[in-house]
Parts: C-alpha cells; sequence; structure tokens
C-alpha cells in the first residue's frame, strides 16, 4: 500500500510538473497584445491588489521588481522604432510638489531606486534607511505608483503597433551594455513573491475560501515572470555576444540558437518565440530585427569569403581556405571553399 501510494505521488508531481511546464510554454505562444491583457487581467484582480498592498510594519506578499537599468522610451524617432510618442509627461506629476521632489533629492537617486523602484522593504525599514517619516514614506510611494500606473494603465487598443514589435533599444554606459524596453509592460520587471509573508496571508480571514483563485493568480504570475525573463535574457546574452556587432566596432559571430539555447538554459523553443517578429534599436541608432543576431557558421563564411574576393579576386581555393584561418580561425576545406565560391558567383 505505501509504495502505491508512493507511485501515485511521483505521478501526480510529474503531471503537475509537466502541466506547469506547458503552461509556460504556452504563455510564450501568445501574441503581445494577448500578454499585455494577461498582465491587466492580473493587476485589475481584488486578489493581486489584496497581496500588494502593505501593511504596516510589513512587505507585501507581492510586489514588481523592475529590470536594472530598464526604462521605457519615447518612441519619437522615425523608421523602424515608429514615430509615436509614448512618452508620459513626467511634468504632470510633479507640477506643484516642489516639496517632495526636494525630499527625493534628499535621500539621493541610489536609496531612491533601491527603497521606491525595487523595494519590497517594510514601511519602517525604508524609514530606517532613509531617515523619512511615516508621512513622506507613503507620499512618495504614491507619487511613484501613480506615475509608473500612468504607463500601464494606457489602453491596450490604443497602443500603436510598434510597441508590439519593437523591444526596445541598447545603451552603452561606462563600458556596460544596457536594455531600454519600449513597452511599459517590460519595462515594469518581474512580479517578486514574498513567500513568508503569502503563507501569513493564507492564514488570514481575507484568504479564506479563495485557495484556488490564489493558485490561478499565483499561475499566471509565474507565467508572465517566465515570459519578461527570457525576453531579458535573450537579449542581454545576444547583446553580450554580439557586442561588437551591436557597437559597429565588427561584425556578426556564428551563432546558433541551439547553442545560445543551452548557454542560456532556456528551450530553443522559447527563444525562437521570444525574438519572433521583434526589433531593437542599436546604440548608432539602426533598428536591427533581434533574429539576425543568430547567424549560420555557413553564412559566417560566405560573407568572409566575399569579403575577401572583393579585394583581391585572382586568388586559388587553396589561398582562400588559408586566408580564412588566418582571419577567422575557422580550418575550412578547400572544397567546401570552392562550392561556397561557386554559390556566391551564382547569386
Amino acid at each position: 500500500m505505501r509504495e502505491n501510494g508512493k507511485k501515485n505521488e511521483l505521478r501526480l508531481n510529474l503531471e503537475q510538473g509537466l502541466f506547469l511546464k506547458l503552461s509556460l510554454l504556452n504563455v510564450m505562444g501568445l501574441n503581445e497584445l494577448k500578454f499585455y491583457e494577461l498582465i491587466r487581467e492580473i493587476e485589475t484582480s481584488p486578489l493581486y491588489k489584496l497581496l500588494s498592498g502593505s501593511a504596516e510594519g510589513a512587505p507585501p506578499a507581492v510586489a514588481r521588481k523592475r529590470f536594472p537599468h530598464a526604462w521605457e522610451l519615447s518612441l519619437s524617432q522615425g523608421g523602424e522604432a515608429g514615430a509615436t510618442d509614448l512618452k508620459y509627461a513626467f511634468s504632470d506629476f510633479t507640477g506643484g510638489r516642489e516639496g517632495l521632489i526636494n525630499l527625493i533629492r534628499k535621500i539621493g537617486r541610489l536609496k531612491f531606486e533601491k527603497y521606491f523602484l525595487h523595494c519590497e522593504a517594510s514601511g519602517a525599514e525604508i524609514r530606517s534607511a532613509t531617515g523619512l517619516g511615516k508621512e513622506a514614506v507613503g507620499e512618495i510611494r504614491d507619487f511613484v505608483n501613480s506615475f509608473l500606473l500612468a504607463g500601464d494603465n494606457a489602453p491596450v487598443e490604443r497602443l500603436p503597433a510598434e510597441v508590439f514589435r519593437f523591444a526596445g533599444a541598447v545603451s552603452y554606459e561606462r563600458g556596460r551594455l544596457l536594455i531600454e524596453y519600449a513597452s511599459p509592460f517590460y519595462s515594469s520587471g518581474l512580479y517578486s513573491i514574498n513567500r513568508d509573508v503569502l503563507e501569513a496571508l493564507k492564514l488570514s480571514p481575507a484568504l479564506k475560501g479563495k485557495r484556488k483563485e490564489l493558485g490561478r493568480l499565483l499561475l499566471d504570475i509565474s507565467r508572465v515572470n517566465f515570459r519578461k525573463n527570457a525576453l531579458d535574457i535573450v537579449l542581454k546574452g545576444l547583446c553580450g555576444y554580439q557586442k561588437d556587432y551591436v557597437l559597429k566596432k565588427g561584425g556578426l559571430k556564428p551563432l546558433s540558437m541551439r547553442g545560445f539555447s543551452a548557454a542560456a538554459g532556456l528551450d530553443v523553443s522559447v527563444v525562437s518565440r521570444a525574438v519572433a517578429g521583434k526589433y531593437i534599436k542599436l546604440p548608432c541608432g539602426e533598428t536591427v530585427k533581434i533574429r539576425s543576431f543568430f547567424l549560420s557558421r555557413k553564412d559566417f563564411t560566405m560573407a568572409k569569403i566575399s569579403d575577401i574576393l572583393e579585394k583581391k579576386k585572382k586568388i586559388s581555393d587553396r589561398e582562400l581556405s588559408e586566408s580564412l584561418l588566418k582571419k577567422t580561425g575557422l580550418k575550412i576545406p578547400v572544397r567546401t571553399v570552392n562550392y561556397y565560391r561557386g554559390f556566391l558567383r551564382a547569386k
């Protein structure tokens, strides 16, 4: 009997694990509009509002943790990035709040970002770290929330098409590549769950009879986190590996989607869906397909052969093979060089 019980438990765990995996993969297949609707559904639910509220002396059970250095862009440029200004006027929120702005300046940028933008700390912890009073902390929190919600609550149907295909832009600051997201839905970052606070809330009257609803909400939060995190990992990984290309200091290096996926710890289907139909803006202003960061060894080799032939047309296949080895480190057989050369000639 005990052995049968263990088998049933193992089968149940496997079924639950498979269901979770399929659910996470399913969210990658949603188009951007459906994905944004899922986020809206989460954040407008009364249960989410309950979990994201902060009782005095305790952090919220669910908080949003923005990606480091990931901020919304103003898509006011022309070309691929689109020509619609999505920037929400900062002056609309600062007008008449000089005292509040002075408080923020007083605590400094680092503490403001740490405790009000990337914060899971309780009110008491924030007051201790910043020296602010209870009322001041509340005012700054309200200010930050109202500013962020202005972007998050823009009607989805009114968002321009650029938001759905333009992932964002890469900037280069102090020797680091930074990702700036075009959409407020991505720049808002990941949901962070405080398990201790959540477990305490489960015992409270507020969650009585809401276990199933809570389970569905947490699953949806996991799905949203999975998709956002996948895109963030892919963008940072690709830009880091193809750094010379991003900064226009060199060309693309050979990179297969399968090899990249394995190195990033993601399924190749997740990577493929994360980049499908999306563009990114390089520091030079050029907008390119994210999928173009992947370059097969064959295409890379043919591009190098083409470069060599442009400079020296009268060169034998053997000399071309030796030149490729010297310039790229790739050992390409003479017969293969001849095939690629013939293919280029036929184009």
